[in-house]
């Protein structure tokens, strides 16, 4: 996965990788089952707040060759598992929230 930090020293959520499983803040999603046939685009918002994106690229497929029952090979798409290396995580930085008074 491409992480990106979009302030410098800032206060990040924190995310665990887990194959194509994302937990960032309270949230948990399967980014291969995002996946769809164009890029997909992801905010996050924990507590109102904004604090990161997901980019997910378009679908792989390869074709699979399999034989019919006249014998004749049939050719169908299969989508390819995501490649997470080619997913990013911008990350934004959490402001730290203060009650009035302390």
């Amino acid at each position: 996965m491409i992480i990106k930090e979009m302030q410098p020293d800032g206060n990040f959520e924190d995310y665990l990788l887990e194959g194509s499983v994302l937990k960032i803040g309270k949230q948990i999603m399967d980014i291969d089952a995002l996946q769809k046939e164009e890029q997909v685009i992801i905010d996050i918002i924990d507590d109102g707040r904004f604090v990161a994106n997901i980019i997910i690229p378009p679908a792989v497929y390869e074709e699979i060759q399999e034989p019919t029952v006249e014998g004749e090979p049939s050719i169908s798409p299969v989508k390819v598992l995501i490649d997470m290396d080619s997913v990013k995580l911008i990350l934004w930085d959490k402001p730290i929230l203060t009650v009035e008074g302390e």
